[in-house]
């Protein structure tokens, strides 16, 4: 008798195909992820403030230039666009990042809109300044 022994072949192709399919969705969402926060702006300093804590997914960032335009991951928003941009539940984190040369006002009426839509949990965001300690 004449018995041919078999073996099984994991086909190996499929899978290396996967793995690399995951690796530039990772890439690419990742590169989206932080375009935020790739907008030109000068960051007011702080010596005190908070860490972030918040899941980025759980975040709404905008951006406020020095010449007081808004920001979206990326992409300009005209004022009276920016309210009906925000996202439906109010319980997500804001983050804001201005320009340290903007005028108080322009971030006002931000703020206000932010408030009018029920926004509590706003945060502006600064770069931490090296304290020395005695």
């Amino acid at each position: 008798m004449n018995q041919q022994r078999t073996t099984d072949r994991v086909a190996m192709t499929p899978m290396i195909d996967v793995v690399f399919l995951l690796i530039i969705f990772f890439l690419v969402s990742s590169h989206l992820s932080r375009r935020e926060n790739r907008m030109p702006v000068s960051l007011a300093d702080s010596a005190t403030g908070i860490s972030e804590t918040s899941p980025a997914d759980d975040v709404f960032t905008l951006t406020m230039d020095a010449q007081a335009r808004l920001f979206l991951n990326g992409s300009q928003l005209s004022t009276d666009v920016f309210s009906s941009r925000l996202p439906r539940d109010s319980t997500q984190t804001v983050r804001i990042r201005v320009d340290r040369s903007l005028a108080y006002e322009h971030l006002n009426r931000v703020l206000a809109t932010l408030t009018d839509r029920g926004f509590q949990n706003v945060s502006i965001v600064t770069s931490p300044i090296a304290v020395s300690r005695p």
